[in-house]
């Protein structure tokens, strides 16, 4: 399934712009148009990274037992971990990359002395 919603996600992970300065677009996380929000900490999104690559360390029977919650109180997580299932993996670890990449660019050019050229970001 495709996904049909735009997050710009305002966690931890990524910014408005990264330190090379150049915009991060609105991101397709999600299969879901309306998807719970926020998504900060061992909801949706963390679940399903964790699933993918630790699949013997999630409990996904109690994952989707798990009701939406926005702030860290009572059970200590902010999302929807129920919906694991409704996250583009794919487009998530785009994303990072995209923003690990532009970051690592732009810090060893300021390292080295020297603005970086459209053609060494690529």
């Amino acid at each position: 399934m495709a996904p049909t919603a735009l997050v710009a996600p305002a966690n931890s992970a990524f910014a408005e712009t990264s330190d090379a300065g150049k915009p991060h677009p609105a991101v397709k996380l999600y299969t879901v148009d309306k998807p719970f929000q926020p998504d900060a900490h061992a909801g949706a999104t963390e679940t399903a990274v964790a699933l993918k690559y630790f699949p013997g360390e999630v409990n996904t029977e109690v994952a989707r037992t798990l009701k939406p919650q926005a702030t860290w109180h009572p059970l200590g997580y902010v999302g929807d971990p129920a919906n694991f299932d409704k996250v583009d993996l794919k487009n998530w670890a785009d994303a990072h990359f995209e923003f690990l990449k532009d970051n690592i660019v732009a810090w060893l050019a300021a390292k080295n002395g020297k603005k970086e050229t459209a053609a060494e970001r690529k």
